[in-house]
């Protein structure tokens, strides 16, 4: 039997990299998906192919309802298998100060909430008819208790993942264990001005960003840990959760 396939969405950005990384050097193959970051997504599986690790490919645009509910079968054709999912994909945009923008609201949800809900399901059915367990962790935010100002659909959106986690957890108990990790703004991906990062970092009782390695750790936990952990949301803010 092959290696373990981790299939990780939006494996082009800086955290989605980081993540692949750390699952190829703990022995996973990896299923790259991107939308737009193709370039990226093509230096990442060369890259995990340096590990020594299988590394393949996927396009879809997860904002679509088709190729999100087509994606873990086109993974599991051309990998042989999917053992782990991890929902790392989002859509993160600045709300419209002064009204409610329908089509930033409906493509947040889409690709932030539905799809990993999507996915989860497609995965929960390919393992179940392997007859073998899984493995989903998904990457929420601290915004989903604490909500970002001027981010409210994001701020939503993660809200919603996490009651998604808590929810697939139960129901797909106990062939797939159901995770997240919720990370404080990570370095390099927030793109706010100095000032406000300033008083962000003020906050946190350990006195720095989260940085990618510090999230692909805490997935790299829930992916090789105990199968009697699920449900679970790991906090990667420094402690700012409870400042």
């Amino acid at each position: 039997m092959g290696a373990c396939v981790a299939l990780v969405t939006g494996a082009g950005s800086q955290v989605g990299r980081c993540i692949s990384l750390r699952l190829a050097r703990a022995g996973l193959d990896v299923g790259v998906h991107f939308h737009r970051s193709t370039e990226q997504a093509e230096t990442l599986a060369r890259q995990v192919t340096a590990l020594n690790r299988r590394a393949e490919l996927f396009s879809a645009d997860l904002s679509e309802q088709r190729e999100a509910e087509g994606l873990i079968e086109v993974v599991a054709g051309s990998m042989g298998r999917v053992d782990v999912l991890v929902n790392n994909a989002a859509v993160f945009e600045p709300d419209v100060p002064t009204e409610v923008d329908a089509d930033l609201w409906d493509r947040t949800m889409r690709v932030n909430v539905r799809s990993p809900a999507i996915l989860s399901h497609a995965l929960f059915r390919h393992v179940g008819a392997r007859g073998v367990g899984g493995r989903i962790v998904n990457i929420c935010d601290i915004a989903a208790e604490r909500p970002w100002r001027g981010y409210q659909a994001y701020s939503a959106s993660k809200a919603a993942l996490l009651a998604l986690t808590r929810a697939t957890a139960r129901t797909m108990t106990p062939h797939v264990q159901v995770n997240a990790v919720s990370p404080d703004i990570v370095e390099g991906t927030a793109g706010l001005d100095s000032d406000r990062l300033g008083r962000v970092v003020g906050r946190i009782p350990l006195g720095r960003l989260a940085r990618p390695a510090d999230v692909a750790e805490a997935v790299l936990f829930f992916v090789s840990a105990s199968d009697y952990i699920t449900g679970q949301v790991l906090c990667v803010d420094g402690g700012r959760s409870i400042a």
